[in-house]
């Protein structure tokens, strides 16, 4: 069996191409993000008043 250093395995994923399912995912994750951070600087501003 051969041996994969972690710089074999880096490589791969550098390698890899960006399809939809990445996409997809990505904007996912941002949208859940941006709505985290507005919620929770909403509630913030609503505490100071």
């Amino acid at each position: 069996m051969a041996q994969s250093t972690s710089e074999d395995l880096l490589a791969l994923y550098d390698n890899a191409p960006l399809n939809t399912r990445y996409w997809a995912i990505f904007i996912l994750m941002s949208a859940v993000f941006v709505f985290d951070f507005l919620t929770s600087w909403s509630s913030a501003t609503c505490s100071l008043q």
